[in-house]
């Protein structure tokens, strides 16, 4: 290979093991120093693939210009994308562990999934073959994704197809539309969760953000179906109205004594005092009554902008007793 070639090298394997700590291999590959180039060449990283079944692929993106990095998760598998029989086969072949030996066999295990998974949404006709527990993964592996702690972003619109324009406003990704079957999301890492980063996925039913120190504007809006968020335990801030238009949304716990969400209402104690995040859309509908205060927002001393936001249900705010 001559010097203006790059190089090239993929990590194929799991990212966590089985007690969800991230793998040796995995940890040394996104550390920011093991890069594979020689000093002649551009910088490279090691490519990290999950593998079966999960398919997660994260880079490590370097900025020459301020010389920081970070790895980022740049690939996950959509049930939209693997149901799809006639785009199953090209899916199939990139995956970095399939051969031309073995591409037939990944193929009729996804379809074998897929089709099973299918009729038990909608069980009319002969029922197909059931899929052995590891073929069954790969659909459960759509609809359930698990970030590791070493994933320090992800890329702008994968989940939902929005990034955002220096104005804040939502901003379409071209060529990718929000994954409207995935039903939970488990963040171990993920440092900043973007604005929009999982707008209109309206499937989605719970969220941890277990590793997550900020939470950005809208970043779940409009997903209808959440029921329950987890904040992690190192969450400093967040954005406007982070849980807007999630209007079924009734139970945000919290591993970080600073924040509590009671009857709806998301409290912050920064430090100088108890500031309302935000009012979930579910106050007074189906958690807490339509008029909210005075007693419950005693001691609050500040009010996120927009806090109260689309919150129909919400008939009377007393704020006389706070400060």
């Amino acid at each position: 290979e001559t010097l203006s070639a790059d190089p090239k090298l993929t990590f194929v394997g799991a990212m966590m093991n089985a007690a969800g700590a991230d793998t040796v291999p995995f940890i040394y590959a996104m550390n920011g120093v093991s890069n594979i180039n020689n000093p002649n060449q551009n910088k490279i990283w090691i490519t990290c693939h999950s593998g079966w079944p999960t398919n997660l692929e994260v880079q490590y993106q370097f900025d020459p210009l301020t010389q920081t990095g970070e790895a980022q998760l740049v690939g996950y598998p959509r049930y939209e994308m693997i149901k799809n029989s006639s785009a199953v086969d090209a899916w199939v072949s990139k995956l970095p562990y399939v051969t031309t030996e073995n591409q037939a066999e990944y193929k009729n295990m996804v379809i074998k999934a897929t089709e099973y998974y299918e009729y038990t949404k909608n069980p009319v006709g002969q029922a197909p073959p059931q899929p052995t527990e590891n073929e069954m993964a790969i659909v459960t592996s759509t609809l359930n994704v698990a970030i590791p702690s070493s994933v320090d972003s992800i890329k702008p619109g994968l989940f939902s197809g929005y990034t955002y324009k220096e104005d804040g406003a939502a901003e379409p990704v071209a060529g990718i539309t929000s994954d409207k079957y995935i039903q939970t999301i488990l963040l171990n890492g993920v440092d900043e969760i973007e604005p929009y980063t999982f707008k209109e996925c309206t499937a989605l039913k719970s969220a941890d953000l277990i590793g997550s120190e900020f939470i950005g504007d809208y970043a779940f809006d409009g997903c209808t179906s959440l029921e329950v968020a987890t904040l992690g335990a190192g969450l400093e801030d967040t954005g406007l109205c982070p849980f807007k238009g999630c209007k079924v949304l009734t139970t945000i716990n919290s591993l970080d004594a600073d924040y509590l969400c009671k009857d709806g209402v998301l409290y912050h104690n920064t430090g100088n005092g108890t500031e309302i995040v935000e009012c979930l859309e579910s106050r007074g509908d189906k958690i807490g009554s339509y008029s909210v205060g005075p007693d419950e927002l005693a001691g609050v001393t500040s009010i996120m902008e927009e806090a109260f936001k689309d919150c129909d249900k919400v008939g009377k705010v007393d704020l006389s007793s706070t400060t």
